[in-house]
């Protein structure tokens, strides 16, 4: 809350009254972002209400430091989050002032970001679209034939970016990077406990990617991890389960439970899948 409202309940006097104001609702903007950054209770170092109230009043605020992410849009929360914060209601920043300091970043040329749609509707229903337009553009972008340099760099930053963000289908594609050196050197130690950050977060993929890390390592979250992707839909883990079971190799043997498995992905046209059915002499 802005601190001329909470001066306004911390009085006893009638005539302190302040009316809620677009400046008030700026200063809780500024909050918003913040708590959005660090993921955290503000003040949560101080114990009791009336002496974050006090503490607020006086000019004091939480602290910006930001150890991680894209320069570009810690930039650009610091700004506004700075400005939303100031202690006197004048010199707030209005709407306009702050989206034109979220467009400056946004549609930056070389910005991963810039794959975003700019749109006049600001409505949730349209960002949460838009984001999902932008995020399938790079990964077209990704399986371009004939990507050049900048293609690739794009999309890595990209990932990157709303990976530092925890997106988690960006995890899943930063590691995936990471994993493979696409663009970037190669570190498989990086990439693992992305993978399973994703995973966790029920990316299917993710899980079966992780599970594949685990495999040799520990046969438990492998077929943990494989199971939760083919539950999932992931094909490549229905074949894969399904031969597990099939051979009783990392899972224990249930040739019913296998074919099933290997069934499912059949019919998804898992061409692996159909072959093996083939030899057990099982049609579809």
């Amino acid at each position: 809350m802005a601190p001329e409202k909470l001066a306004t309940f911390h009085s006893k006097s009638e005539n302190s009254y302040v009316r809620y104001t677009d400046a008030c609702e700026m200063f809780s903007f500024g909050m918003f972002l913040w708590e959005l950054s660090f993921n955290r209770v503000p003040y949560n170092h101080i114990d009791k209400s009336d002496d974050i109230i006090e503490y607020v009043i006086n000019g004091n605020r939480e602290t910006l430091n930001f150890e991680k992410g894209p320069s570009d849009i810690i930039g650009a929360f610091t700004e506004i989050i700075t400005l939303a914060w100031k202690q006197d209601p004048r010199d707030r920043p209005q709407d306009p002032a702050v989206s034109a300091i979220l467009g400056r970043t946004f549609s930056c040329e070389s910005s991963p970001m810039s794959f975003y749609e700019q749109d006049n509707n600001d409505s949730t229903t349209t960002s949460l679209e838009n984001s999902q337009n932008s995020f399938n553009k790079v990964i077209e972008l990704h399986n371009k034939p004939n990507k050049t340099e900048q293609d690739k760099k794009l999309a890595w930053e990209y990932f990157n970016a709303h990976a530092e963000l925890g997106n988690k289908n960006a995890l899943y594609w930063k590691a995936h990077y990471l994993s493979e050196g696409y663009y970037v050197e190669k570190d498989k130690k990086k990439a693992i406990p992305l993978f399973k950050e994703a995973a966790d977060a029920g990316v299917p993929e993710a899980q079966y990617r992780y599970a594949m890390e685990s495999i040799n390592v520990n046969p438990d979250i492998f077929l943990n991890y494989l199971t939760q992707s083919a539950e999932n839909g992931y094909i490549n883990a229905m074949y894969n389960l399904g031969m597990c079971y099939t051979k009783g190799q990392h899972a224990p043997k249930n040739t019913d439970k296998g074919i099933e498995y290997l069934k499912i992905a059949a019919l998804k046209g898992h061409e692996k899948a159909i072959n093996a059915l083939k030899k057990l002499d099982i049609t579809i």
